[in-house]
């Protein structure tokens, strides 16, 4: 089991090695600047989703109240 969570790891860069005093922080480091960055790409996505659901409400509601006069 211990040979498979290795091979899942990702490769330690040499400079970084977890046998280092502050390895393993300069290793969680690197890992939360990675999960920022996907954090900040989902809200971006979020924003836009966001942006665009509000857009097509904004439409149908016009046409909706297009629709009323018309009537």
């Amino acid at each position: 089991m211990s040979t498979h969570l290795q091979s899942r790891k990702p490769s330690v860069p040499s400079n970084n090695s977890p046998d280092k005093p502050l390895g393993r922080v300069q290793l969680y480091l690197i890992e939360l600047k990675t999960v920022l960055v996907l954090l900040r790409e989902v809200l971006i996505e979020v924003k836009e989703l966001t942006v665009v659901g509000a857009l097509i409400l904004f439409f149908v509601w016009g046409a909706w109240q297009l629709f009323q006069k018309l009537h």
